[in-house]
C-alpha cells in the first residue's frame, strides 16, 4: 500500500505511523495471542512510547494507542519496536524490498494527511521562495555580499542592543548609514571620504 499521489505532502514520519496502522488493521485477523511490529523509525516509535492524551498528541499517535488498547482488552498483546535499518538485516531488507514494489501498485492508505506535515511543506516552500526572489534581486548587492542567505532568527536576537542601536547597526549592515559613503552615493555631499580617518 503507498499514499494517494495527492497526498504527496505527507512526511516518512506520518507514513511509517501509517505503516504501523495498517500492521495493526491486519493483525486483527490473524488468530495470535501475541505480535511484534517492527519500525526503523525511532522518531515513530518515540512518538508512540510517549505519547499523552492531550491536544498535542497527533491523530495517527491517538489511532495507535486506541487500537493497542483494543487488543489489549481482548487478551491479545501488540508490541511495537526499534530494528536498526540499512545495516544487512536480511528480513529487513525483504521489507525494504516489497515496500518499493508496493509503491508500483494502486492501492492506497486512506489516511489524511496530518496538518503539520501540510504546515512544514507550505512553510519549506515559502521559504525557498523567498530565498529565489532575494538571490533573483539586483538590489542590496551589498547587504548580499555576506548576507547571502536569509536566517530563522533575527541577528540581534541574542543580543543586549537598544532599539536604536540596533537601528544604527541594520543602517550599517545595509549600506545606508549617515556616513560619507552614503551621502556621496545620494549626491549630498562632493566626495567620498570619512571627515575623521581620511579613508574613501
Amino acid at each position: 500500500m503507498r499514499v494517494k499521489p495527492e497526498n504527496s505532502e505527507c512526511s516518512v514520519y506520518s507514513a511509517e505511523l501509517f505503516a504501523v496502522i495498517e500492521a495493526l488493521h491486519y493483525l486483527t485477523s490473524v488468530n495470535s495471542a501475541s505480535a511484534i511490529i517492527f519500525t526503523d523509525c525511532r522518531r515513530a516509535l518515540d512518538a508512540i512510547a510517549n505519547a499523552k492524551l492531550s491536544g498535542n498528541t497527533t491523530q495517527p499517535v491517538l489511532d495507535i494507542l486506541k487500537k493497542l488498547h483494543d487488543f489489549k482488552m481482548g487478551n491479545k498483546f501488540i508490541r511495537i519496536a526499534w530494528i536498526n535499518g540499512h545495516i544487512g538485516i536480511k528480513e529487513n531488507g525483504k521489507v525494504d524490498t516489497l515496500a518499493k514494489q508496493a509503491t508500483l501498485l494502486d492501492d492506497f492508505i486512506d489516511q489524511p494527511i496530518p496538518a503539520y506535515d501540510i504546515r512544514n511543506t507550505r512553510q519549506a516552500k515559502m521559504k525557498a521562495d523567498w530565498q529565489a526572489a532575494y538571490d533573483g534581486n539586483n538590489t542590496g548587492m551589498f547587504y548580499k555580499s555576506y548576507c547571502v542567505r536569509d536566517g530563522k532568527k533575527q541577528w540581534f536576537q541574542n543580543l543586549s542592543l537598544s532599539r536604536k542601536a540596533i537601528r544604527q547597526l541594520c543602517r550599517l549592515r545595509s549600506n545606508h548609514a549617515i556616513c560619507s559613503s552614503y551621502l556621496h552615493r545620494i549626491g549630498k555631499v562632493p566626495i567620498n571620504m570619512c571627515s575623521v580617518c581620511g579613508v574613501r
